[in-house]
């Protein structure tokens, strides 16, 4: 047993962070190791990403806030993915608040959150 956690312990820490706002664990983890696999997750990452948060910024900016939460939502899981674990709890406020068409007062300010953290880590990962 002692042996298997050591080889589990060692090769999680063969995949430490990778870039300042990210974490790739859960990518290695996910591909098993599939370098070609995961530089295609990456690619789509860095082409859908910042689309993704510029339609959720132009739908606040156009009130329509259910459309907001919608992309707010599908920004999830790729921040899961890629262990981008400081907005979190900002993408699901924003995700919230859509659901519940709550046009709350620090929406913009966690938006623009979103989208500082986003565009750091796709140009890291270019």
């Amino acid at each position: 047993m002692g042996a298997l956690l050591f080889k589990y312990f060692f090769q999680l820490r063969k995949m430490e962070p990778s870039g300042t706002y990210y974490n790739l664990e859960t990518l290695r983890l996910t591909t098993d190791g599939d370098q070609e696999f995961e530089n295609i997750l990456i690619a789509t990452f860095c082409e859908e990403a910042p689309g993704l948060v510029r339609q959720m910024r132009e739908a606040h900016v156009e009130g329509d806030l259910e459309s907001m939460g919608r992309f707010a939502h599908s920004l999830k899981p790729n921040a899961q993915m890629f262990g981008i674990d400081s907005i979190r709890e900002t993408i699901l406020f924003v995700e919230n608040a859509g659901r519940n068409t709550e046009n709350h007062p620090d929406l913009q300010a966690n938006i623009a959150e979103i989208e500082k953290v986003i565009t750091l880590v796709v140009k890291e990962l270019q």
